[in-house]
Parts: structure tokens; C-alpha cells; sequence
């Protein structure tokens, strides 16, 4: 949606990647004409793209959930055309998978199958290795407690009905606001120029 959002807004062309069917599904449906929509990896970028073919790639808290994330960044960088930008959010993991609470553990990682996440530092760093010049970068942990805790209420709410989703999600949200208050996770994004 935020594709669409903006070629309507700029008037650019723009190809969205997500490797969710349902996903591509709804943005296919929803299409102004000025995008393109592919099922597929962000790891495998080279499937179905050309090098230095955008001027811009944005990423919405997509790359947390890619397996291979330094070949993703590199696919990344060299998509983009000379001085291209890339701006991204993402959850960042500040302790490894291990140094989490079992409990918190199974709530972050199990539940959306998170295989391995990076901290700012780390993805400051690897963006460096890779060529590019990190314009901006900031951890957001005060919006992330704040959009958990807000998903803590509206499931409440809605979930009236159905006590065991109701308290299945509540607990994977809470083990997420805990983490970030403990500075286990936290939420990031970045301004990185080719």
C-alpha cells in the first residue's frame, strides 16, 4: 500500500517484492497502473530485477523476516543507481536469540518465525561494508512500546469473543514491550545513499 501511496502521490514507476501471495494478491487488486508486483525473495533479488534499475528502494519492517539479510542489502545496493536511496525500518535485535527470556523468546522469535534478527549497530556497520553512506539512522523504541501497547488495547477490545486468541496475542505483544523496555528488541530505521 505504501507503494501505490507514493507512485500516486510522485507520479514514479514503481515494482513492489513480497514474498507473501496474499500480499501481492491485494496489491495486484488494488494497482494505479504505475506498479508492478512480484511474488518472490528479497535474497533473490537477481531473479527478477536488473542492476543500478531505481533510483529509491523502501522497506517497511520486511527485511526482518529475510534469512540471508547481508545478501538482501547487497541486492539492495546494487539495484540502486549511482547515489540511489535506500530508506528502511526494522526491528532490531539487540541481544541474540539465546541472551532472550525463554518466554519472550517463543513471543518474538517463534511466533512470526524470525530466524535471526541485527542490531542498529550491526546493520550501521554491514551498510558500511557494503558501500553505503549512512545518511541517518535512529532507534524508535518509544513508538514500538507505544504501537505494542496500543495492540495490547484494540485486542482487548476486539477479541472479546475469543478469549484464547485474545490471550495469545496479548502475550506475544507484551513479550515484545517488555523486550524492548529491557533493551532486548527495538525498532530503527535508516537513510542510506550508494
Amino acid at each position: 500500500r505504501t507503494l501505490l501511496e507514493l507512485t500516486g502521490i510522485y507520479g514514479c514507476k514503481g515494482v513492489g517484492i513480497d514474498i507473501s501471495n496474499e500480499q501481492i494478491e491485494d496489491a495486484r487488486v488494488n494497482n494505479n497502473g504505475k506498479c508492478l508486483f512480484i511474488l518472490g525473495s528479497a535474497s533473490e533479488l537477481s531473479d527478477y530485477l536488473s542492476e543500478n534499475s531505481f533510483t529509491h528502494v523502501i522497506s517497511q519492517d520486511g527485511i526482518l523476516l529475510v534469512y540471508d539479510k547481508e545478501r538482501c542489502l547487497q541486492g539492495i545496493y546494487d539495484y540502486l543507481d549511482s547515489e540511489g536511496i535506500f530508506v528502511f525500518s526494522d526491528f532490531l535485535a539487540e541481544v541474540s536469540k539465546e541472551e532472550m527470556e525463554s518466554r519472550r523468546r517463543t513471543g518474538v522469535y517463534e511466533t512470526v518465525k524470525w530466524e535471526r534478527g541485527i542490531s542498529h549497530n550491526d546493520y550501521v556497520a554491514t551498510l558500511n561494508d557494503i558501500g553505503f553512506s549512512v545518511l541517518h539512522s535512529e532507534r524508535r523504541e518509544a513508538d514500538m512500546i507505544k504501537t505494542y501497547e496500543k495492540l495490547i488495547l484494540q485486542t482487548k477490545r476486539l477479541l472479546t469473543e475469543d478469549s484464547e486468541t485474545c490471550d495469545k496475542l496479548v502475550s506475544r505483544y507484551q513479550s515484545i514491550v517488555d523486550s524492548v523496555k529491557d533493551g532486548e528488541l527495538d525498532w530503527g530505521w535508516f537513510v542510506a545513499k550508494k
